[in-house]
Formats: structure tokens, sequence, C-alpha cells
């Protein structure tokens, strides 16, 4: 499968290419596409994964992207320049590929199994088709960005979803550990159910925060951070902060259809996205600039809300997202309106840094202090799990 998609992606270049107008591309991308099979051969490492002995899957993994580092940054003082990241992209994959190889417990050949293939192919064609979309649509941005906001345009975009993307830190943690633990006990439906919103829920506790806060402080970050010379991007940072808390709910609704083998949902939410971004994003885009794709966006965001809605409602019956919704938010509200209220006050002085590093301050205290009070019996929990002595356990399972 990886050989077929490697030719598909090497075909592909070119095209790329010529949409760029950047043929400088072409043998730089063919040249990363060397580490396509060394990703397959990293696969041991999921024995690791799927036995939850994160230690030994971390190390593994681990090697990577420091060996990658290591030498992308030695080639580029030598005055390598982009082949420095091409050469390390390659080296630190194969270098992971061989030790994982020689590490895994189990001997590696190749195998073919008729009933097992089409299993397979049930499970992946629908990720396969999710991938693409999301490819098309990251594509579609960037062609459409580059030419309608120009290159700093798609920079201000750019640098937005990077800050934004801070927020998906917990989710990534938590999901990725949680997932060997969802998919034993995928037959289980109440634990299921018991342990998504738990997941969830804790994951919005520093989601919605966070992307709250990005909104509020986006200005101080880049006036007092950054540089002034992004100030243009100050709106959009914003909105995107706020999509970002807003994804965080359902965020890991797909992990569970994963584990139970129901993966079409996957490729109708990314398709819908794909044809909500054609309909809604890039005509906002055309019309109305930086201003249209930040509006764009927030349509985006909420039909993929919906469709997420829709696939969780089925899966667990009991699931009320605007009640979900509501829970989460709560412990941010008076911290963000505590923040809104100093600024009104003050709004009759310049800004300072004192003054934006107080509301900050404000806004994590009050924050946590909601948290601990609205949401006690989940933290209690959660520290639970933290101490040596605590064996984490989901209610009801033996």
């Amino acid at each position: 499968m990886t050989a077929i998609f490697t030719v598909l992606v090497a075909v592909a270049v070119p095209f790329i290419a010529l949409a760029y107008g950047q043929w400088k591309i072409v043998a730089p991308a063919l040249v990363t596409l060397l580490a396509c099979p060394a990703v397959v051969l990293q696969t041991p490492v999921w024995v690791h994964y799927r036995s939850m002995e994160f230690a030994k899957q971390r190390t593994l993994q681990a090697i990577d992207p420091v060996l990658g580092f290591v030498v992308m940054i030695g080639l580029a003082v030598a005055g390598f320049g982009y082949w420095a990241l091409v050469a390390g992209t390659v080296v630190g994959a194969w270098a992971a590929a061989i030790v994982c190889v020689a590490k895994s417990p189990y001997p590696i050949r190749l195998r073919y199994d008729r009933g097992t293939l089409r299993e397979y192919y049930h499970f992946s064609w629908p990720l396969f088709l999710g991938q693409m979309s999301r490819f098309l649509n990251v594509q579609v941005y960037l062609l459409t960005g580059t030419r309608v906001l120009g290159l700093a345009g798609v920079g201000y975009v750019t640098l937005a979803s990077q800050v934004s993307n801070y927020t998906n830190k917990v989710d990534q943690i938590l999901a990725s550990t949680m997932y060997p633990a969802v998919c034993a006990v995928r037959d289980r439906r109440d634990l299921l159910f018991e342990s998504f919103v738990k997941s969830n829920h804790l994951a919005l506790l520093w989601g919605i925060p966070f992307g709250v806060g990005v909104a509020l402080f986006a200005g101080d970050l880049v006036h007092f951070g950054i540089g002034e010379h992004w100030a243009p991007a100050v709106p959009i940072i914003s909105v995107f902060g706020l999509i970002a808390a807003i994804n965080h709910l359902g965020y890991n609704w797909d992990d569970y259809f994963r584990a139970l083998g129901d993966t079409k949902p996957i490729a109708v939410w990314g398709w819908a996205n794909l044809a909500t971004t054609l309909v809604a994003t890039l005509p906002l885009l055309i019309v109305f600039g930086l201003d249209g794709f930040a509006a764009g966006m927030v349509v985006n965001t909420l039909v993929s809300l919906v469709i997420r809605a829709r696939y969780l409602v089925r899966l667990f019956p009991g699931f009320e997202m605007l009640r979900h919704a509501v829970r989460a938010i709560a412990p941010t509200v008076p911290a963000a309106a505590a923040v809104l209220l100093m600024r009104l006050l003050s709004m009759h002085h310049a800004r300072t840094l004192p003054m934006a590093i107080v509301e900050v301050v404000s806004f994590v205290v009050i924050t946590a202090a909601a948290t601990a009070a609205l949401e006690r019996s989940l933290v209690r929990e959660v520290l639970g799990y933290l101490r040596p002595a605590a064996v984490p356990q989901v209610s009801g399972a033996a």
C-alpha cells in the first residue's frame, strides 16, 4: 500500500510544481519520498503501543526526530540549505526503521492472507479517502490563498494555525495513550461511553481555556512578543483560537469508530469538510480576503461539529453535545469576563506589558479556581491516577 501511495505522490509532484510555478521542489520532494519505505519498517513499534509499553514505544519513536534534527542542523551549518531538511528527514526515518526492525519482538517477513487482506481493505479505504480529502483541503487553501492573499497573507494564516495548534497538545497525548485501552473494551459500549466523556472532558479543561486565551491575548502576543509587523494577523489568530477551542468538543470521536472497525464516518466527515471549503470558505476568501477566510473557517468548523455530533449520537445514544459543551465552557466564562472587565476599566489608558501580565495571571488563576470548584470529582480522579500506588481503572471494570 505504501509503495502504491509513493508512486502516486511521485507522479503528482510535477503537477504540484506546475501549480505553484516552482520546479525547484521536484528534486527534494522525490528524494524525501525515500523515507516512505522506512515508515513501514517502523511499524514494529505498534507492538509496544498495543501492549501500552509507552516507554519503549517513545524511545524507539524518538530516534527519528532526534537524529533527523542533528543531521539537519549539521548540514545546515555546513551550507547545504534546504537539502539539509531533506537529508535529515530521510536519515532519521531510516535510522529509526533499522532499530525498530532489530528490536522487533516478532520476525518480519512477507505473508499473504486473503481474509486478513480483505479485512485491512475494508478498514483502510475510508481512512485513505479521508486523508486524501485533507490533502486536497490543504492544497486548495494554499493555492487559492497564495493568489488572493499573497505570501504575507498565507504567512498570517500559518502563524494563526501554529499558535492555535498548541491547544491540541493535551488531546494528542490523551488520544494516543487511551487508544489501546479503548480497543481492549470495544465490546463494552458503557465503558466506551464513559471513557469518551471523561477523556474528552479532561482535554476540554485545557483546550477551552487555551483557545479562549489565545483569542483574548492575540494582540498582546503580537505587540509585546513577535512584533508589530504581524499585526494584520491578530484578528485571524483570535478567530483560530476560538475555532481550536470549539474543535475540542468530541475531538477523539474518530478513535472510537476506528476501534469499532467502522471507519466510513471518518471519510464522510473529511469529504464534507472539503465540500464546505469549496462551497463556503473559498468564495468568502476570494470576495473578502483574510476576514472572509476567517469567517469561512468558522462555517467549516460548525459543519464539522454537526457531523461529528450526528455520528456520536448514533454511537452513544445518551450523548448530549450541547450539555457537554456548556459544562466544558463554564470554568472559562468567569475568567474571560474578568479580563474583559479589566479592559473596560482601563480602556482610556495606554496598553502596557504589566497590564497584559496581570490579565494573563488573572485569567489563569480564575480558570484554575473555577475548574477546581466545578470539576472537583474529575480532577480528584485524575490526580488519583497519577499517584504511584494507584491503579487506573474505569468505573465498572474489574
